[in-house]
């Protein structure tokens, strides 16, 4: 079935290699996982100068409505617990404070609530430059986390994009890594932070250096991807059985069916 006008998204088997430039694939998926993180940044800076230099205006305009304390504090806590998970990531620093946690459980009178109503809207929108971006590293840490590191986890950070730490705390060069963590690295942050919605996913041989443990899990964090990047079709070309696992439902045969095609000529 063809899919008009959709776009190609082809992660080839030699993905480790880069070779546009000395660099190894890896090193350029921290690099350009950096600049995603500064641009969220730099268009929240825009977007805290233009509510800044009209928040007295508006504030004014807002100054009669009615709203009550409870719903005030339910918002101060929502916005920390959502400041300390971009700040968990790495994604904003630690000084930059939106919401003052000396009102988290204060009792507003009305003088007060009208003005950190404003304030906590405002908070909002400065944040949301990042809501999209946290979804995805957040999808990319678990995956790697969860399914496939020993010994070591991922960080993100907002100077050097992402690299890794052993258990006892030490950094880890990322040309360290195993060939087979390399291989699944790119794969995923090739399919969540650089492939479309909607487009079309071609995948070669995923299975490259892999251990059988990972083939196994690969299509189940394919589907975590797909549900986050809403992508119109997969394709994936394997000679490994295990990454069909228990999905021979879903595979296409082509030696079969070219032998098919052949006796009925």
């Amino acid at each position: 079935k063809s899919i008009p006008n959709a776009e190609l998204t082809f992660i080839k088997a030699q993905r480790i290699e880069n070779i546009k430039n000395e660099k190894s694939a890896i090193e350029s998926q921290a690099n350009f996982l950096l600049e995603l993180i500064k641009r969220a940044a730099e268009e929240s800076a825009q977007i805290s100068q233009r509510l800044d230099s009209t928040f007295p205006a508006r504030l004014f305009d807002s100054i009669n409505e009615n709203i009550s304390s409870t719903s005030i504090n339910d918002r101060l806590i929502g916005i920390q617990r959502k400041r300390e998970l971009f700040m968990k990531f790495g994604i904003i620093k630690s000084e930059d404070t939106f919401i003052p946690r000396k009102f988290s459980n204060a009792t507003l009178g009305k003088e007060y609530s009208t003005v950190l109503n404003l304030y906590i809207s405002d908070a909002l929108e400065k944040l949301s430059p990042y809501e999209e971006l946290f979804e995805k590293i957040n999808l990319f840490v678990n995956l790697l986390n969860e399914k496939m590191l020993a010994f070591k986890e991922i960080k993100i950070s907002n100077e050097h994009g992402f690299y890794f730490q052993s258990d006892n705390g030490e950094r880890i060069s990322l040309s360290n890594l195993s060939s087979g963590e390399q291989n699944q690295i790119v794969i995923y942050f090739d399919l969540i932070f650089k492939a479309k919605q909607n487009s079309v996913i071609l995948i070669d041989e995923p299975e490259i250096s892999l251990h059988v443990a990972w083939q196994k899990e690969f299509l189940d964090s394919i589907a975590r991807i797909q549900k986050l990047n809403e992508f119109s079709k997969i394709i994936i070309a394997t000679h490994s059985p295990q990454i069909v696992n228990n999905n021979w439902d879903i595979t296409y045969d082509l030696f079969e069916n070219n032998n098919k095609n052949m006796e009925g000529q």
